[in-house]
């Protein structure tokens, strides 16, 4: 058994059930079922297991020619919800029928979309010079202005754009699960416990890699993330003090946080799939669902960590080694997040 140290939580370990977030609007929130039987591809013939396959197709893409434009994690999980959400009301590309559109050229249209509604832009040559490398696995391909590729890439992303803003109708500001993640962090002043946080954020970003968006609310991600960070950590959180745990505190809905568990340990348990955390990070075991392994039921008492390698550290020493008061700064954090793109050893196979 490792031994414990304790971290004294900030002044807010009592929360009134906060809520640090705007909830996803019900027509974007879909059961399982509606998903496995209902979706415009399955509806025109395509099978579930497609339907996963090219998903994801696009989702990888979406994720390479981010990498290839250096954008932010915030703008590419922006367009991976664009991208799971247009296919919702729209088929994917049908074999052998003029059928819906092309999981490749929606993937492209939504991060063009996204790195526009995001403020973060690139010029038009830079994505179709970016797409086009992707789409034809050749990362030195030159492609001209003036090429039949060029204009083909431009046109396609030119109508597809028209197409994506009509059937997102518009809402272009879809709640994440970053800014959210880190609030709770700050709730129970594990903020600057850069192993939790490290852990816990590559696990929202992985999920990006899946349809959890289409499933639950992003507090509901967010939770989940800080579960499965909290227990690589072993660590628990205190109750508040009316007795509550960290979920019911923080205003979570247990059942959405149960399926984001399944859906990300089942997804860690894929092979092939581009991933942030570490590997051996989330092995499922016989506790790694059950929540309450992540709590200590002390009302108003200390955080408790394990000593494991960057566990245990002190508020304020968790980045720099020096003494504070454990705060930081929320802007600071959340650039982090925006500038700690993927890296391209996560690239996958297209196919």
């Amino acid at each position: 058994m490792p031994s414990a140290t304790q971290t004294t939580p900030s002044s807010s370990t009592s929360p009134q059930a906060p809520m640090y977030y705007e909830e996803t609007e019900p027509q974007w929130l879909f059961t399982q079922e509606e998903f496995n039987k209902y979706t415009p591809s399955r509806i025109e013939g395509m099978s579930y297991d497609t339907e996963i396959t090219n998903r994801r197709k696009g989702i990888n893409f979406i994720i390479q020619v981010g990498i290839s434009l250096k954008l932010d994690q915030i703008t590419l999980a922006t367009a991976s919800i664009y991208f799971q959400r247009f296919y919702m009301r729209h088929p994917l590309q049908i074999p052998n029928t003029t059928k819906g559109a092309h999981h490749y050229q929606v993937a492209a249209t939504a991060v063009y979309v996204a790195y526009k509604s995001k403020e973060n832009p690139r010029k038009m040559h830079e994505l179709i010079v970016a797409v086009s490398r992707v789409a034809q696995k050749d990362p030195n391909l030159m492609i001209d202005e003036q090429s039949k590729e060029f204009w083909k890439w431009r046109e396609t992303i030119q109508h597809h754009e028209n197409l994506m803003l009509e059937v997102l109708c518009f809402d272009l500001d879809p709640g994440l699960p970053y800014q959210i993640l880190y609030e709770f962090l700050k709730t129970y002043n594990v903020q600057d416990n850069k192993r939790l946080r490290n852990v816990s954020w590559a696990v929202v970003t992985d999920s990006f890699t899946t349809i959890l968006c289409l499933l639950v609310q992003p507090q509901s991600i967010a939770g989940g993330a800080l579960h499965l960070g909290l227990r690589h950590g072993d660590i628990k959180l205190p109750d508040d003090e009316y007795g509550r745990p960290w979920w019911e505190a923080l205003g979570l809905n247990t059942e959405e946080m149960s399926t984001v568990l399944e859906c990300m340990l089942s997804t860690y348990e894929s092979s092939g799939l581009p991933r942030q955390a570490p590997g051996d990070a989330y092995v499922r075991d016989a506790d790694t669902m059950v929540f309450e392994h992540t709590r200590m039921p002390t009302p108003g008492g200390s955080v408790v960590e394990g000593d494991g390698e960057g566990m245990g550290e002190k508020p304020g020493e968790a980045e720099n080694g020096s003494g504070g008061d454990g705060e930081r700064d929320g802007d600071k954090v959340m650039e982090d997040v925006r500038s700690n793109g993927r890296s391209g050893s996560e690239e996958g196979e297209l196919g």
